[in-house]
């Protein structure tokens, strides 16, 4: 019910009057134990989102923006929050920033809650499965109801949910793909959660590119593997390294993977470049520090979050602009280049 709900209708769920529901949004009295516990259990049940002017009444505009992100422990994602930071204290803007943890149930919680702290806007990388209608049409009707403005980062989502920065995912993993093919790799794994839009779409070309070429996927060589933290994703690539016949080469499609399939192969005694090759979706910081033959595509996680947060500022200051999206270049780094 959250979006149509009323103030009126939490106070008679409650049995309360207006103006008690009133003093306990906006903490501006005194409000008993018993009665603040019925208040909100209505309004976690009902998922109640208080309109502006209850909550905040006189207080005015916030200059709070909040930052949802699927993976709090990845290199990407910290990078990617140091742009956020950097042009939101430029412009003054709080941050408040959620881990969901690639739950799509947290996500939804962490939307809910946006509008109860007040915040103006938000960047959000999504873990809902857009390809999934039911839980498209879920997600569109919470964003609705909440009524803020949205920025998408690193995923590319409809254009009528908010506005969008990101890597072309599927053409960036073509292109990755193709250039091991073209360096004479025939056999060419994948490692990945393709649970995510972001590497379903990785997924799709890194599939286009070896159609392109003509050459077989099998079946055998793609790992799925838990991405949530690193080492669930090790313990699965080198589990598989040791049992299986494994290709020439792998495709990692994110950090985690790239970190956890870099960790087997040196745990293992293999070597990059002569035993197996990787072609990572995302450079890892210890790749030249350690100057291991990794090949990677490259791009700047960093100018992500900046521009995500000008965009949305942007979006603040001009609400009925159109809906935009933003293409971040990206290149691709092979071993002695």
């Amino acid at each position: 019910m959250g979006g149509n709900m009323t103030i009126t209708d939490v106070a008679r769920k409650a049995g309360v009057s207006k103006t008690t529901v009133s003093r306990y949004l906006n903490k501006s009295g005194y409000v008993g134990e018993k009665t603040r516990k019925r208040i909100e259990k209505v309004i976690e049940e009902n998922r109640y989102i208080p309109m502006a002017a209850a909550q905040n009444l006189s207080k005015g505009k916030s200059n709070t923006v909040a930052v949802l992100i699927p993976e709090i422990a990845n290199p990407y994602f910290a990078a990617a929050f140091e742009g956020i930071s950097e042009v939101a204290d430029e412009n003054q803007f709080n941050v408040f920033f959620y881990n969901t943890s690639a739950k799509p149930e947290k996500e939804e919680d962490a939307i809910y809650s946006m509008k109860t702290q007040g915040v103006r806007g938000a960047i959000i990388t999504p873990s809902v499965d857009f390809e999934n209608i039911e839980s498209t049409r879920r997600y569109k009707k919470l964003l609705q109801a909440i009524g803020l403005p949205i920025v998408f980062m690193d995923v590319s989502v409809s254009l009528e949910l908010g506005d969008g920065v990101f890597v072309d995912n599927q053409l960036g993993a073509y292109q990755a793909v193709e250039a091991m093919i073209e360096k004479g790799y025939r056999e060419i794994g994948f490692i990945g959660a393709r649970k995510s839009k972001s590497v379903k779409d990785r997924f799709r070309g890194y599939s286009s590119a070896m159609d392109t070429h003509g050459i077989p996927i099998q079946e055998e060589f793609l790992v799925d593997v838990d991405v949530s933290t690193i080492g669930p994703c090790y313990e699965t690539i080198k589990e598989f390294l040791q049992k299986k016949k494994h290709p020439q080469a792998f495709f990692t499609s994110n950090t985690f993977t790239t970190i956890g399939f870099i960790k087997a192969v040196s745990e293992l005694g293999m070597e990059l470049e002569k035993d197996i090759a990787c072609m990572a979706f995302d450079k890892v910081d210890f790749i030249e520090m350690l100057k291991l033959k990794c090949n990677y595509l490259e791009r700047s996680p960093y100018d992500m979050g900046k521009t995500a947060t000008q965009l949305l500022l942007n979006r603040l200051d001009h609400p009925e602009m159109l809906s935009t999206r933003k293409l971040m270049p990206f290149n691709i780094v092979m071993c002695g280049d």
